[in-house]
């Protein structure tokens, strides 16, 4: 189990930072691959990231543009640095970009989709937010890179008169993960993943095997 999702992890990382170094333009082979054309012929893009050759495409016209970026945030949702003492949450963007529009965020996923994903997309958005406090909204998004092109993106929009109320949501399940005093197992097929599972040499018999 565990050199296998070391495999997983590290074909997922590879394509991770292929996809990032192109939107800030360090592979400028790729680059030209995505943006030009010689002799007439449009050269193609490396194939595993073809689905993503118009995304990327308008990534690279943003004004400006991150990758792993990290954060961290206050309990009074003021930034801090990813280890600041003070850091009462704590994330890093697979890209982040600033338009005319306001941020947009993209988290690459391979693998499924799962319902956790969109809380992701949430929290991210109102760290945007926190960090260009002039920006109207924020649109963040998971690029699922192992899916056909014709996939959807999930995508979550964040517009700054809603930012207090995302802010409550995330302070409520806070509060409650911090009052736990026993915290109850919740078994579901990513189970045979954890190195909790007996079957994984643990001690927790509630994981799906």
């Amino acid at each position: 189990v565990e050199r296998a999702l070391r495999r997983v992890e590290r074909e997922g990382g590879a394509r991770h930072r292929v996809l990032e170094d192109i939107v800030v333009g360090v592979h400028q082979e790729e680059v030209e691959r995505i943006e030009c054309e010689t002799e007439g012929e449009p050269r193609t893009l490396a194939p595993e990231l073809a689905p993503h050759k118009a995304r990327l495409q308008e990534l690279r016209r943003a004004t400006a543009r991150f990758t792993e970026l990290k954060f961290g945030l206050t309990s009074m949702w003021e930034s801090c640095g990813f280890n600041a003492p003070e850091t009462w949450a704590r994330g890093a963007y697979d890209v982040v970009a600033l338009t005319a529009e306001g941020v947009r965020v993209v988290d690459h996923k391979t693998g499924r989709r799962y319902p956790e994903h969109l809380d992701q997309l949430r929290f991210y958005a109102v760290a945007a937010l926190v960090w260009q406090p002039k920006a109207p909204r924020v649109v963040a998004e998971a690029w699922y890179i192992d899916e056909p092109p014709s996939a959807p993106a999930l995508r979550h929009e964040l517009t700054r008169d809603r930012l207090v109320l995302e802010m409550a949501h995330f302070e409520e399940r806070a509060a409650r993960m911090s009052t736990l005093r026993k915290i109850e197992a919740t078994p579901n097929a990513r189970c045979r993943w954890c190195h909790l599972n007996r079957a994984n040499g643990g001690a927790c018999d509630a994981g799906v095997t």
